[in-house]
C-alpha cells in the first residue's frame, strides 16, 4: 500500500525540487559561459601555438552529455532520492507493537552500574548475541542442545523447529530492537539458546551434580543471575511452549520455581501472563501484596526522614516475614518485612526496577519499595537501626555499602505514582507533629548515649532532692 502524504509534505517536496532545477540551470549557464571564456582563450593561444590546440577539444560528442546536462542530471536524481526518503521513513515501523517487554536498559540507569545489567557468562537472545568473552559458552550450547534431543524422538524435534519458525515475528515483535540476523540464523540462534534453557531447568530438576555450570555454586550463581537480566531475556510463552512439546511434568513454573528460588522467590506466583524470567522474578515479588488504588497525587521524591530521625520522634520499628513489599504503618510502629541483603541483591532489584521503568511506567511497586528503603537508609545509624530490629540482614560486610546499594538503585529512576500514598504521609505527620519533635530534640540532647543519659538522669535526680531540701526547709522555717 503506498504511503500517503500530508499536503504540507506535498508542497514542501514540490519546492524543494523546483529550487534544484532552478539551481541547475543558473550552474549550466554559469558553465556556458566559462567555456566562451575558455574558447576564446584557447583560441588566441592557438594563434601562436597551433600544435598544442587540436580540432576535438572545442568539440561535444554526440550522444555524450554536456557537463552542465549531466549536472543538473545529478541534482535532479538527489531530488529524487531524498523524496524516496520520505516514502521510506513514512513506511518504517518507527515504534515497537504492544508485544514488546525485552528492551535495553536505560542508559541514564545502566551508566550507574554496567555489570548489573550486563550477562558475564552467557548471551541469550539477540542483544548480546555473538559477544566475544562468551564465545566458549556456544559450544556449551550444542552440548546442551544434542544431550536434549537424546531425550526427544526425531519427530519431536521437527515439532520443535516447526514451533520457533511458525512463531518467528512473535517473537521478533517481543524485543524493542529490530534484529537484522536471516530467517534461518533468527530461529537457530533462538533455538540454542532456548534448548539450553529447558535442559539447565531439567538437570537442575534431576539434581545432576555432574554438570560444571550446577556443581560450582559461584557458577550457577553467575549462570542465575545472567538469566534474569533484563537484556538476556526470551519470551517466557516460546520456553513455556516448546517445554510442553517434548516434557508435561513437572510444570514449567515449577522447573523454573526449583531454579530460581531464593529469599525473593519463595513460592510460584499466580499464573497470570508472564512475559519472561526478569517479568517471572517480578510477579513472585507482588504476590501477597495488596493492591492498592493510589491516588492521582505525583511524587517527584519521597520526602521522607531517616530511619534514625524517625525514631527519635517516637516511630517504633517492626518486622514481619509477610510479602516484600508490604510495608505500614499502624499505631505509631513502622512494619517492615525481613530483607536480607547479598552481592546479587542489586543485579535482581535493579532489573526488576528497568523492566517497570520500561513496560509498567504507571505501575512500579517495585521500584517505589527501593525508594522508600532508600529514604529511610541514609547513613550507618540506620542500618545499625534496621539490622538491630531485625529488619535487615546484611551480608555485604560494610554498612555504607549497603548505604550506597540503595542510593545507586534510586539514581535515575523516578517514581510517578507513589504505592505509600498513605504510609508516607502518616509518617511526615508524626515526625512534624511539634510535640514529638521536641522529644527528638531532648532525646538528642540528653539522651543520644549511654554517658549523656546517666549524666542527666543524675542531674534530674540531684535537682528534685535539691527541691525536696528546699521545702522543707522552708516548713520548717513557717512553723
Amino acid at each position: 500500500m503506498e504511503a500517503e502524504f500530508h499536503p504540507t509534505q506535498v508542497q514542501e517536496a514540490k519546492v524543494h525540487e523546483a529550487e534544484l532545477v532552478q539551481a541547475a540551470k543558473v550552474h549550466e549557464a554559469e558553465l556556458a559561459q566559462d567555456a566562451k571564456v575558455h574558447e576564446a582563450e584557447l583560441a588566441q593561444d592557438a594563434e601562436f601555438h597551433p600544435i598544442l590546440v587540436h580540432k576535438s577539444q572545442l568539440i561535444t560528442y554526440e550522444g555524450a552529455l554536456h557537463p552542465t546536462q549531466a549536472h543538473e542530471a545529478e541534482l535532479l536524481e538527489e531530488a529524487e532520492v531524498e523524496h524516496n526518503d520520505w516514502i521510506i521513513n513514512m513506511n518504517g515501523d518507527l515504534e515497537p507493537g504492544p508485544e514488546c517487554c525485552i528492551c535495553r536498559v536505560p542508559k541514564n540507569i545502566r551508566k550507574v552500574n554496567e555489570e548489573a545489567y550486563t550477562p558475564r557468562v552467557i548471551s541469550i537472545g539477540p542483544f548480546h548475541f555473538r559477544k566475544e568473552k562468551m564465545k566458549d559458552m556456544e559450544k556449551q550450547k550444542e552440548r546442551y542442545e544434542r544431550k536434549f534431543f537424546e531425550r526427544t524422538t526425531p519427530g519431536k524435534r521437527d515439532q520443535v523447529l516447526a514451533f520457533i519458525k511458525e512463531n518467528e515475528q512473535q517473537i521478533r515483535n517481543c524485543y524493542a530492537e529490530t534484529c537484522e540476523l536471516q530467517s534461518h540464523e533468527y530461529v537457530m540462534m533462538i533455538l540454542r539458546d532456548a534448548i539450553f534453557i529447558i535442559e539447565l531447568l531439567l538437570r537442575n530438576h534431576e539434581r545432576n551434580r555432574s554438570d560444571f555450570w550446577l556443581a560450582i555454586p559461584a557458577e550457577n550463581i553467575a549462570l542465575k543471575m545472567d538469566l534474569q537480566l533484563l537484556e538476556n531475556q526470551l519470551p517466557y510463552f516460546l520456553l513455556e511452549g516448546l517445554y510442553k512439546l517434548v516434557d508435561r511434568s513437572p510444570s514449567f513454573i515449577d522447573l523454573c520455581f526449583k531454579f530460581f528460588r531464593d529469599q525473593m522467590f519463595d513460592s510460584v506466583p499466580h499464573l497470570e501472563e508472564i512475559k519472561h524470567f526478569t517479568d517471572l522474578r517480578r510477579s513472585a515479588l507482588l504476590k501477597g501484596y495488596p493492591e492498592k488504588k493510589c491516588n492521582d497525587r505525583e511524587y517527584s521524591e519521597f520526602h521522607l526522614p531517616c530511619a534514625a530521625k524517625l525514631h527519635e520522634s517516637g516511630v517504633k520499628f517492626k518486622t514481619t516475614h509477610q510479602c516484600l513489599l508490604d510495608i505500614r504503618f499502624e499505631a505509631k510502629k513502622l512494619i517492615i518485612p525481613h530483607l536480607r541483603v547479598y552481592d546479587e541483591t542489586e543485579t535482581i532489584l535493579g532489573n526488576i526496577m528497568a523492566l517497570e521503568q520500561c513496560h509498567y511506567v504507571d505501575n512500579t511497586p517495585v521500584c517505589d519499595y527501593v525508594g522508600l528503603l532508600d529514604s529511610l537508609i541514609d547513613t550507618k545509624s540506620d542500618v545499625d537501626l534496621l539490622v538491630k530490629e531485625g529488619i535487615i540482614s546484611n551480608y555485604l560486610g560494610e554498612k555504607m555499602a549497603l548505604v550506597s546499594l540503595f542510593s545507586k538503585l534510586c539514581s535515575h529512576t523516578p517514581v510517578n505514582k507513589h504505592s505509600y500514598y498513605e504510609t508516607v504521609p502518616a509518617l511526615n505527620a508524626h515526625h512534624y507533629y511539634l510535640w514529638n519533635q521536641r522529644k527528638a530534640i531532648l532525646k538528642r540532647i540528653y539522651c543520644s548515649d549511654f554517658a549523656r543519659m546517666s549524666a542527666t538522669v543524675s542531674a534530674t535526680v540531684l535537682m528534685i532532692l535539691t527541691i525536696i531540701q528546699v521545702i522543707c526547709s522552708v516548713g520548717q522555717w513557717v512553723k
